[in-house]
């Protein structure tokens, strides 16, 4: 898999660099300071993640996500940030981050998230995952509880019924319950709704 990485600070940069480069299966072929640059190096040169901070000078994360979905739709964005505010967290996943995780996980948190992104899954850590959960805590959304959100999160991921149940240690008939649940209280009829349902409200 071959990988760019965007970030303004050098040495994190640098370091971001050489933890990857020990990671099977990856290779680091570009190391830019914003998302221009980023852009600008795909035009030549073919990757199949980035890996992204979100505050760059020139262009930020946010902004690249957009313009790699409307121009590469094919590479994956792995967010790693320092950002850990609610409404970051949010504009990132609205924007189409296929992960997002904090600056301040552990290697193997980190190891997991590129794992994932990169076999076109999506991964938000824990900590992601309860910003976003505190904020529909605070302003309500439809209802949902937040084992109903839990379970709309992995649906939209692609899991089965018995897969999640397997996860969360609870029947598959409490998963289809909440499913009914989840999709009376959104209004949408199927998994690919509750994916549009979900990426507008900032859920996944």
């Amino acid at each position: 898999m071959k990988l760019v990485i965007a970030d303004d600070h050098p040495v994190f940069l640098e370091s971001l660099t050489l933890l990857v480069g020990k990671i099977p299966g990856y290779q680091v072929v570009g190391k830019m300071s914003n998302g221009r640059e980023v852009l600008e190096f795909l035009g030549h040169s073919p990757a199949d993640v980035v890996l992204t901070d979100i505050q760059m000078p020139g262009m930020g994360g946010i902004e690249l996500i957009g313009e790699l979905r409307r121009l590469y739709p094919g590479v994956k964005v792995l967010m790693l940030t320092m950002l850990e505010d609610t409404e970051t967290v949010k504009a990132a996943l609205k924007a189409g981050a296929s992960g997002y995780v904090f600056k301040s996980a552990s290697l193997d948190e980190f190891s997991s998230a590129l794992h994932a992104v990169a076999s076109g899954s999506r991964y938000y850590s824990d900590a992601v995952m309860e910003r976003v959960l505190e904020s529909t805590r605070e302003g309500g959304m439809d209802g949902l509880t937040d084992r109903e959100l839990e379970i709309m999160r992995l649906i939209v991921s692609g899991l089965k019924s018995s897969e999640i149940a397997k996860q969360l240690f609870i029947s598959v008939n409490t998963v289809e319950t909440h499913r009914k649940n989840i999709f009376s209280k959104t209004g949408v009829k199927n998994a690919v709704g509750l994916s549009h349902y979900a990426r507008k409200h900032g859920i996944i």
